[in-house]
């Protein structure tokens, strides 16, 4: 029953930004959202639940929402290991 909240959210940030692009949107969203408390994973429950007004209020977003580091060297059921990876301010 999110459909409805999310489309709500996305229709008070453009609103307020009109000139964000749809991935911008969902990054913005995605990257403002509370974590559950209860210890759900992102797999199962998404991002978290929606906080609109940090939404709107957020200044920076990053170019990317998830990063894939791959299952190389990861044991099966698991969600743990260790991957480098170098960010790059442009």
């Amino acid at each position: 029953m999110s459909a409805p909240h999310v489309s709500g959210a996305v229709a008070l940030l453009l609103q307020s930004e009109p000139e964000l692009t749809p991935l911008q949107v969902k990054q913005r969203l995605m990257q403002t959202a509370e974590p559950l408390a209860n210890g759900t994973d992102v797999f199962s429950h998404g991002a978290g639940r929606l906080n609109i007004d940090r939404a709107v209020q957020q200044q920076i977003t990053a170019d990317t929402t998830a990063i894939y580091l791959g299952n190389a060297g990861l044991q099966a059921n698991t969600l743990s290991g260790r991957k480098s990876f170098t960010i790059t301010n442009r």
